[in-house]
């Protein structure tokens, strides 16, 4: 956890979107970038036999779910 820290901002109703699109602008964090360079945060434990899922690339970065720790999922980098 000494990885991470949270913020929250608190807005007017309708105004989250607005809030939210300059935080990504401004911050431009990996997990929203179009490339693809760290996709993964918002997965919510597939069975590691659904598609043949292999690791994402969030996992890899920052272990600690332990469902994408199973010794069958191999690592997608």
């Amino acid at each position: 956890m000494d990885d991470f820290t949270c913020h929250r901002l608190v807005c007017a109703t309708n105004a989250q979107l607005v809030a939210e699109r300059h935080l990504i602008r401004t911050f431009r964090p990996i997990w929203n970038n179009e490339m693809g360079i760290c996709w993964g945060i918002s997965k919510h434990g597939d069975a590691a036999t659904t598609r043949a899922n292999k690791r994402s690339p969030w996992d890899v970065m920052h272990p600690g779910r332990s469902w994408a720790m199973a010794e069958s999922l191999e690592d997608k980098m």
